[in-house]
């Protein structure tokens, strides 16, 4: 805590110019936070701070994702399809056909992309408007860096709730001796929780880049997941193409071919994946382009 009452930042009590000497050249710290310049003998030590500190951005990403009431509301949401699988088991009327559809219309349509809005449009945002990324990226650590180091964080602990829920409800099916579940559900299954992953890393990419160009993301994203890629989404023609969910249902259309996936298109699982994660990687690159060209207040 510092003396005037404000709880102490990494990094905080650094100017956004910092200038200090190492054994050999000069380094500075740009004043956009864009990390610093050494001599050539300090390579290695610039790169060690640089994965120590992005190692603590990571961490604290995590912490953060795991603590607080956004965990308890995701908890919720992922009940639900619990309750439903076991209320259908109960009357008997849980299928694979009805196992798929929840993994679709609730797990890869509604969970991931919830988790999404909430805790990948808030990832970077919060961070800027409170001036934490000022104090992470004023000596070891680049502004690009740190958005590639929260969203790592962010990747590693966002899919857990929707897969957690997705496997219960399988654990229920499985234990409940469905039909079919025995012999094709493990398929069903893994390629489910293949698209909950692939879902969550390219809406977690695409609505953290929100959260850098928007000062308050939230109410777009939510119209983006809601209306294109909900609603948009499933029409006929080339437009759907342009959403994140097309892709993932194809990815997952290669594997099932029963329920309301059935009446999607599919084409090449390695291709989809491929569209997918190239345009994750290209999204959080482009973000982090952003992020180091903004005129960000120092706060210490």
């Amino acid at each position: 805590m510092s003396s005037d009452g404000r709880m102490s930042e990494p990094f905080a009590g650094y100017d956004s110019k910092v200038i200090f000497t190492q054994s050999r050249g000069e380094e500075v710290g740009d004043e956009k936070g864009n990390g610093w310049h050494g001599g050539e003998d300090d390579v290695m030590g610039r790169l060690m701070r640089s994965f120590s500190t992005g190692f603590v951005v990571v961490t604290i990403t995590m912490r953060e994702m795991l603590m607080g009431r956004k965990l308890l509301v995701m908890g919720l949401f992922g009940i639900v399809p619990i309750i439903i699988t076991a209320g259908l088991l109960n009357a008997s009327y849980l299928t694979l056909d009805a196992l798929s559809n929840i993994y679709l219309n609730y797990h890869i349509q509604i969970m991931a992309l919830l988790i999404s809005v909430i805790y990948a449009s808030a990832l970077i945002n919060n961070d800027i408007l409170s001036g934490n990324v000022v104090h992470y990226t004023t000596r070891y650590l680049s502004r690009p860096e740190y958005v590639g180091y929260r969203y790592l964080g962010y990747i590693i602990i966002a899919p857990l709730p929707t897969i957690i829920s997705a496997t219960v409800c399988y654990g229920i099916a499985y234990f409940g001796h469905v039909d079919g579940v025995e012999s094709a559900g493990t398929t069903l299954y893994a390629s489910y929780i293949a698209g909950i992953i692939l879902a969550t890393i390219a809406y977690g990419a695409f609505f953290a880049f929100l959260g850098v160009i928007l000062s308050k993301p939230h109410i777009p994203a939510l119209l983006i997941a809601f209306i294109w890629e909900n609603l948009i989404a499933r029409t006929y023609g080339r437009l759907p193409m342009a959403s994140i969910l097309y892709h993932v249902r194809a990815f997952v259309r290669n594997y099932v071919s029963i329920g309301d996936i059935a009446r999607y298109k599919s084409y090449s699982p390695v291709n989809a994946m491929i569209v997918i994660l190239i345009f994750s990687i290209i999204t959080v690159v482009l973000a982090g382009y952003i992020l180091a060209r903004k005129d960000l207040d120092v706060q210490v």
